[in-house]
């Protein structure tokens, strides 16, 4: 039994942080007295752990024991508005097993509110105008499919040198480990750092070589990044396995990885981009005629999973899953981002202007020529009218 409310706070931190625990399990808690510690407080509490379902608080009233559990007035309401009320005495209880017992209302997500914190991340996230990302477009098919309100927050730090910080996706997942935020929407999979978040994988993107001389029709189709000899890797800030590429050197972003490789042609240069930012880039990399001068070795280098750290035993961990699972065979997020490309695409346009040559007498040679024959002809044509005309006459 817990006898203070600090006691059984510290209890049910243990049980929700263990690596072993399961969301969906039924939590019973047995007290002294639930005055001393308030429904309201103690519905606060299991809130504060992410537990909104299967809870039972037994308290001792008079000779008999008090169940309470989480009800509401009507079912389908937001669980996060549950509340523990009274249920039954267990008395009665014992002698209504296999009896109609009193129903508990149970909630869903709809209606409820969470915040959720990302970065601007083109083509996958966008809060620079309003055209949606591919991951803000997912996420807002699921807000109407599920009638869950989402607030998406940017995070947009940067260190004093204007920099984003390497380690970003550690700061995110520190943050919904404090209880700031709901989760992190499109991080990177850090191979279970922190056990203390549950995380869902929507997709893999591939990451693939792209360099402006190792053209694949050379049938070089490098494994490893150590088999492309006297090649130097112009990596970004982001990329998590830095340390694998020795002699590389930061170029910042993603774009000006790609743009480096395409300005030097004469370079063994290569970066290693996802094909979502290569296609979306793809404008920036052309010559004067929008021809491509960069070129995707073909197979990819590795898989980068994007990521939703939520909370442990958040309620969006199974609709979230759920949704995946329906619209990925759909095609939808598919259609979306292939459209994504082909306006980006679009926007390439020939920068070579045609250019004017100034034409001289000798040009137009042959035209005269042209001219002055056909005013001969013309005038040939019409002295033989007349002559068969007096020809005629005379005759007449």
């Amino acid at each position: 039994m817990s006898e203070d409310y600090l006691e059984l706070a510290d209890g049910l931190s243990k049980v929700t942080s263990d690596k072993f625990w399961n969301p969906s399990a039924s939590f019973i808690i047995v007290v002294q007295n639930v005055e001393e510690y308030s429904l309201y407080d103690l519905t606060h509490l299991l809130h504060t752990y992410n537990i909104f379902h299967k809870v039972s608080v037994i308290s001792r009233d008079g000779d008999d024991y008090s169940i309470y559990s989480y009800n509401f007035t009507n079912a389908g309401y937001c669980l996060k508005d549950n509340h523990l009320t009274f249920w039954m005495r267990c008395s009665d209880y014992i002698h209504s097993v296999g009896k109609l017992l009193p129903p508990v209302q149970k909630g869903t997500i709809r209606g409820c509110q969470y915040r959720l914190v990302t970065r601007n991340l083109w083509p996958l996230v966008n809060f620079h105008t309003d055209t949606e990302g591919i991951e803000q477009f997912f996420l807002s098919l699921f807000i109407k499919q599920y009638g869950v309100k989402i607030d998406l927050h940017e995070y947009k730090k940067v260190d004093r040198f204007g920099k984003r910080y390497d380690n970003e996706t550690h700061i995110l997942i520190k943050k919904v480990l404090d209880n700031e935020f709901e989760g992190v929407f499109g991080g990177y999979e850090i191979n279970s750092v922190y056990s203390d978040s549950a995380f869902i994988i929507p997709y893999a993107i591939q990451a693939d070589l792209f360099s402006a001389t190792a053209r694949p029709v050379r049938g070089f189709e490098p494994k490893e990044a150590t088999e492309l000899q006297n090649y130097k890797p112009v990596l970004y800030s982001e990329w998590q396995h830095r340390n694998k590429f020795d002699g590389h050197f930061d170029c910042g972003t993603r774009r000006n990885c790609l743009l480096t490789v395409r300005n030097c042609p004469n370079r063994s240069l290569y970066t290693l981009v996802s094909g979502c930012h290569y296609r979306v880039n793809q404008r920036y990399l052309t010559n004067n005629q929008c021809e491509l001068m960069t070129y995707k070795l073909k197979e990819p280098y590795v898989s980068i999973y994007r990521t939703i750290y939520l909370r442990r035993g958040s309620a969006l961990i199974g609709p979230l899953n759920n949704f995946i699972l329906q619209s990925s065979p759909t095609g939808i997020l598919t259609k979306y981002s292939s459209d994504i490309y082909s306006r980006e695409w679009f926007k390439c346009k020939s920068r070579d202007r045609p250019q004017k040559v100034a034409l001289t007498l000798e040009n137009f040679y042959n035209a005269f020529m042209i001219l002055i024959g056909g005013y001969c002809l013309s005038i040939l044509s019409f002295l033989y009218e007349v002559l068969i005309a007096k020809i005629y006459r005379k005759h007449a």
